[in-house]
């Protein structure tokens, strides 16, 4: 049982968003808290109290998914409009919009160098963009249904894994687009897929009320 003094409490509350919050990131410095809604909006939440938090709009359905950029200078938000946006996380918040797929964008995700742009979507697929001059790079396509999760293993070897409505996750190797592994060990849809820091585990969590581990080698 925690001590009194270890027990935890709310270090902080931030409070904007008109409907549900469906994502919630942190800025790689910590001094920043990212939010996308149901409401259309994405927030920059600041821990400086002085602060006022900057809220982004431009985007016209509900925002899936919010990431920063490893370098911190880009937050990325994507939409069930099928849009990606690339936000400057300042006052300012100016964007550059990429029209990315032909469906809703649940996942996105940055490269740990941070040159390149993961999602995924209702249209059965990950993408892959090139951040330097926004521009597709190429599909990942095998899935048959939709695509909730992407992302690319943080020892900076060419793999993603991507997790569907399909019941199964798949490991792709992103410069031959081509599937490594496939796991059908699910019996519900997969909702979440993760690498581990090392990058040879992955974890995906599924509509199946279960959470499984995978071992692979590449």
């Amino acid at each position: 049982m925690l001590e009194p003094e270890q027990d935890p409490c709310i270090d902080r509350s931030f409070q904007g968003h008109k409907g549900p919050v469906n994502s919630v990131c942190f800025s790689p410095d910590g001094r920043q808290v990212a939010s996308g809604g149901d409401d259309c909006a994405v927030f920059a939440w600041n821990f400086n109290r002085s602060t006022r938090p900057f809220k982004y709009t431009g985007h016209s359905e509900p925002v899936c998914c919010v990431a920063y950029a490893p370098n911190g200078a880009l937050l990325a938000s994507a939409a069930m409009d099928h849009t990606v946006r690339l936000w400057t996380p300042t006052v300012r918040g100016k964007s550059t919009c990429l029209t990315a797929h032909a469906g809703p964008i649940r996942s996105v995700s940055f490269s740990p160098d941070g040159a390149l742009l993961l999602t995924a979507a209702d249209d059965k697929c990950a993408k892959i963009w090139g951040l330097g001059d926004g521009r597709f790079k190429c599909s990942l396509n095998g899935h048959t249904n939709w695509v909730r999760s992407a992302q690319f293993s943080p020892d900076g070897s060419p793999l993603v894994v991507t997790g569907s409505d399909d019941k199964t996750v798949r490991v792709w190797d992103a410069r031959t687009r081509k599937t490594v592994a496939t796991y059908y060990e699910h019996v519900g849809a997969v909702m979440s897929t993760k690498f581990h820091p090392a990058g040879h585990l992955v974890a995906a969590a599924g509509k199946d009320q279960t959470i499984k581990v995978y071992f692979f080698s590449f």
